[in-house]
């Protein structure tokens, strides 16, 4: 038995630090009606509160690696997290739209500092010939703060409100900062020209493939967190901790995807097969199941078979 490794303590960190970022960033979907009724918001309204996040989120991630390498990455990833906190609780005490507007575009903008130097960590750290499996398993930490997020999310707003949602949510952001600048060491950095290593990274087919086949995968996932507990909601489930319990089986999904799926695709490396195969098969059965999700929530079918077929189109997610 090879016992305790330091790269088992940075994959224990980061599940940890996406346990925090999900919860956060699944608070909103919980509470979608406490906040749309309370403000007086239309569905567009409640759809840009829900985007907002992703504007700030997407551009942040371009120089958050760079930043990494420059202040150093447990640096970063420490204080991300800990601002990540601090805005969830100026989330809690928005009084309107634009407060709360401005609230999830900081909180975008923290929690994209965290992903760019999240995976090279890993990446450093990663055992030979176990480069699938350290992004997955330091990965399920995404399946962890969406069951939490949602579930306890709609616990919480039911019982004391939206607003004590996001306090509470922010305490596990500064247990998290601290374990972070305790427990990592001195983390790796990129010493090449960063502009031309971008460059260079631009022009690779592979990866500018990965990219497109990534965009209908992640919009999908989004799609379903967002606004799950409110299509339950509205198909019949109105008690909100229990539509927000049927959604959070979306997070439950993703544990087991990201395990198996990083197992096999070391399995299939290590045979001399391409990881590709994978992405094709897991891609193509993901576009089946969440078709017959949308067929069978327009046909306001059976919820457990919208339940299923939502899992299962979650599920194959997992390998990218």
């Amino acid at each position: 038995m090879q016992g305790w490794k330091h790269h088992h303590t940075v994959w224990l960190v980061m599940i940890l630090g996406w346990i925090s970022i999900y919860m956060i960033r699944m608070a909103p979907s919980s509470s979608l009606i406490s906040i749309k009724h309370e403000f007086n918001l239309s569905y567009t309204e409640v759809g840009l509160l829900v985007t907002a996040y992703f504007y700030a989120y997407f551009p942040a991630q371009f120089p958050s690696g760079w930043i990494g390498d420059r202040f150093g990455r447990r640096r970063v990833l420490s204080l991300s997290s800990m601002l990540w906190g601090i805005f969830s609780i100026f989330t809690a005490i928005a009084n309107n739209f634009h407060q709360f507007l401005a609230a999830r575009i900081a909180t975008g903008i923290a929690q994209g500092l965290y992903f760019g130097n999240d995976r090279p960590t890993v990446a450093a750290y990663a055992p030979k010939g176990s480069a699938g499996i350290s992004q997955a398993i330091s990965f399920i930490g995404i399946g962890l703060g969406t069951v939490l997020g949602m579930y306890l999310g709609g616990l919480i707003t039911s019982s004391m409100g939206w607003m004590w949602t996001f306090v509470i949510f922010a305490i596990p952001s500064f247990v998290v900062s601290i374990t972070m600048f305790a427990l990592l060491k001195n983390i790796p950095s990129n010493e090449t020209n960063s502009l031309r290593s971008f460059s260079e990274l631009l022009r690779n087919r592979d990866f500018l493939l990965m990219c497109l086949a990534g965009i209908p995968c992640i919009y999908a996932f989004w799609v379903l967190a967002t606004w799950a507990p409110m299509m339950f909601i509205e198909i019949g489930i109105e008690d909100i901790t229990t539509s927000s319990l049927l959604a959070s089986i979306i997070g439950m999904a993703a544990v087991p995807s990201l395990i198996s799926m990083g197992y096999l695709s070391d399995a299939l490396k290590k045979k001399g097969l391409k990881r590709k195969l994978i992405i094709f098969l897991d891609t193509t059965l993901m576009s089946v199941f969440l078709f017959l999700f949308g067929y069978f929530l327009s046909m306001n079918l059976s919820p457990i078979l919208l339940i299923v077929f939502m899992q299962r189109s979650v599920y194959f997610t997992g390998v990218l």
